[in-house]
């Protein structure tokens, strides 16, 4: 009798902690979290956070999700956003593309929908220089090109530029924020910058506007927006979140995060969307 008495308080301990462990696991997955990846963005402040609270809040607000299950991160530098990312795995991402485009497959990175700005579901990057200074990206050889978007220079190098220059050898290249660059330029201490399209859009309204010229546009490149990470989210909770971004900006809290985010809109992301993309950046050695 006691023999059996204590088996059975063996196992009723070990179920016990069995279940602890199962809980302790159910605790960090995370399906419905929303990580927002911008490297080289703003600050990942107590405001950049409560930013993308509001946004993934409101999404699942409109796909019917229990509050309880959304929780959004930001991180505006790669290497922090890979480790929490590997360690919660949570069900999507908001990236750009230059982080897609490095970390899709190891990630299982599934499009789901595309941001749209100023209506458009591409955009493109410019290099201004101050005026009499260099003409064109080859004049740039020997020079220094700076600017936010060189938180990621593989992708400036071989979308951008479409590999017309090699940093290190034919440019020095180093990350600066739009603001200290334009005004690092105006001073002369720069030879070009790089900007976003919205970066290029305000320039006008500095200053020194009129002492700088644009010597380069890149090709119209296709603009991302959320993914779903294969084996986190469901093909359910996918599907739920493209069709509650599809009027996002159009009415209420949604159009005031939108405006935050400076875009008007998503829509689905095509089959094919990013295919030459890709091609583009893993090189012509990749072509079959």
């Amino acid at each position: 009798m006691m023999r059996t008495s204590t088996m059975l308080y063996r196992n009723l301990i070990s179920l016990f902690w069995l279940g602890t462990l199962l809980c302790a696991t159910t605790s960090f997955a995370a399906p419905r979290d929303l990580v927002v990846v911008r490297p080289g963005g703003p600050k990942a402040s107590e405001e950049a956070q409560r930013q993308v609270s509001r946004l993934i809040d409101e999404i699942g607000a409109r796909a019917g999700w229990q509050a309880s299950t959304v929780r959004a991160f930001y991180f505006n530098r790669a290497d922090e956003a890979l480790v929490h990312i590997n360690s919660d795995r949570p069900g999507f991402l908001l990236s750009t593309p230059a982080f897609y485009l490095s970390n899709r497959e190891e990630l299982g990175m599934r499009p789901v929908n595309q941001i749209l700005i100023d209506s458009k579901d591409t955009s493109c990057y410019c290099i201004v220089a101050q005026k009499g200074g260099v003409k064109n990206i080859e004049a740039l050889k020997g020079g220094l090109l700076v600017g936010s978007a060189l938180a990621e220079p593989d992708f400036v190098e071989r979308i951008v530029l479409d590999r017309k220059l090699v940093f290190g050898t034919d440019v020095d290249v180093k990350y600066k924020r739009a603001l200290s660059a334009i005004r690092a330029l105006s001073r002369g201490e720069v030879q070009a910058v790089i900007v976003d399209e919205i970066e290029h859009a305000g320039l006008k309204t500095m200053p020194f506007a009129d002492d700088i010229e644009t010597i380069f546009c890149s090709e119209l490149i296709p603009n991302t927006g959320v993914f779903a990470l294969e084996g986190s989210a469901s093909d359910a909770d996918a599907l739920a979140l493209d069709e509650a971004t599809r009027e996002f900006c159009t009415d209420g809290e949604g159009a005031s995060i939108c405006e935050t985010y400076q875009i008007t809109g998503f829509q689905k992301v095509g089959e094919q969307t990013f295919d030459q993309l890709i091609q583009a950046y893993e090189g012509p050695e990749a072509t079959p």
